[in-house]
């Protein structure tokens, strides 16, 4: 009998430690996935040279000009009401003022909650990382980590922009893409911005 109880004693004994043990590695492995992020922080310049031309992308998608019915979201875009009515067309007036008007230079810093731009005029745009929906210069953004790249999407009427931001793998520089999809319509607008040496 005593025997019988020690060796359950010993079997429930190994259980809970197999289960600690089990529960954490799961817990060290959760820590190191969140630790794997890419490190998007620095000072950025856009080198002209290796981005597409915006004014040309829109031009072919069939916006353009001051009267862009298409645009973007990144670094530097202005949102609010483009003034006169308040419509689609006005809202896809907005988003073309936005993709034209990316900042040639701005400031990124990061931590486990957000990613933060600041633009050197002192502007800054706020983007929590947890895929949820918040109001950002008055539109609707989603942004979350997706593998290597941070991955931010806005919603303006019946138009969606996807933004995503990653490392070069062989440079010291940070691709910034803007995909745009609008009635079917699309256009994909890539910046190359260079690492500021500090």
């Amino acid at each position: 009998m005593i025997k019988k109880s020690a060796t359950f004693f010993l079997l429930a004994f190994a259980v809970a430690v197999i289960t600690a043990w089990s529960a954490g590695g799961v817990f060290v492995v959760a820590r190191v996935a969140a630790k794997v992020r890419p490190d998007l922080t620095g000072q950025w310049q856009l080198n002209r040279d290796l981005s597409d031309d915006s004014q040309e992308k829109l031009q072919n998608m069939g916006g353009g000009g001051g009267g862009a019915d298409v645009g973007g979201h990144g670094p530097g875009h202005r949102g609010g009401s483009g003034g006169g009515g308040g419509g689609e067309q006005a809202a896809h007036a907005q988003l073309g003022e936005m993709i034209l008007s990316a900042p040639t230079r701005f400031v990124l810093t990061q931590d486990d909650q957000k990613v933060v731009l600041t633009e050197p005029d002192g502007r800054v745009r706020t983007l929590p990382t947890n895929n949820r929906k918040v109001k950002v210069d008055g539109l609707d953004v989603r942004t979350k980590w997706e593998k290597n790249r941070l991955v931010s999407e806005i919603t303006v009427g019946d138009a969606k922009v996807i933004e995503t931001y990653e490392r070069s793998p062989k440079a010291s520089q940070l691709i910034v893409t803007a995909r745009v999809d609008m009635r079917g319509r699309q256009v994909s607008v890539r910046r190359v911005y260079d690492a500021v040496p500090k």
